[in-house]
Order: C-alpha cells, then sequence, then structure tokens
C-alpha cells in the first residue's frame, strides 16, 4: 500500500512540475544605433559663455533612430565635459534605451 502512495506522489509531482511555466524572458533589446558618421563640427558661437560641443550622435525615439547634429551647448557643470554615447542597458523589465548625455 505505501509504495502505491509512493507512486501515485511520483506521478503528481511530475504533472506539477510539467505544468509550471519558465519564467518569460525579457524582450531582446534592438539593433544597436548606426555608426555616427563622421562630420565638420559646426564653428563655436560667439558668447561670453562657457560652451561645449555636443557631437553629433544617434537618438532612440521609440521606434527609429533620429540623428541629431553637432551643436555648440551652454556648460554649467564642473570640470571639463565629456560625452557619453546613448546606449541600450538591460534590466530586470528588459531593455532601457539610456540617451547620450554629458560626464563631469
Amino acid at each position: 500500500m505505501v509504495s502505491r502512495f509512493r507512486c501515485m506522489g511520483f506521478w503528481l509531482a511530475l504533472l506539477v512540475a510539467g505544468c509550471a511555466a519558465p519564467a518569460p524572458l525579457p524582450p531582446a533589446c534592438p539593433v544597436g544605433p548606426p555608426p555616427v558618421a563622421d562630420g565638420l563640427a559646426p564653428l563655436p558661437p560667439v558668447s561670453g559663455a562657457r560652451q561645449v560641443l555636443r557631437p553629433g550622435h544617434w537618438e532612440w525615439t521609440g521606434g527609429r533612430y533620429v540623428f541629431e547634429t553637432a551643436r555648440w551647448v551652454v556648460w554649467t557643470g564642473p570640470g571639463t565635459a565629456q560625452w557619453q554615447a546613448g546606449a541600450w542597458q538591460t534590466g530586470p523589465d528588459g531593455c532601457v534605451w539610456v540617451a547620450g548625455h554629458f560626464l563631469s
């Protein structure tokens, strides 16, 4: 009688294990942006404000990449500005686009 219950328990455990769905995988990140084409930087504006060149770069707009041309921007942060290009980062909820930004 004990072996009969063990056998039923074994089959019940297999049945329950087979019904458990694996955790869904986060969606794959879209393909990265195209390479940035080298171009001429615009001349710096005549201004008394501290300006830094924001290079031309690709940004994700929710459905496609859009190229943002190089331009001079007022820099109010400390130190020398360094540009960090936008990129995809994978997190627990899937892929997230982190827009290009200045590092100080």
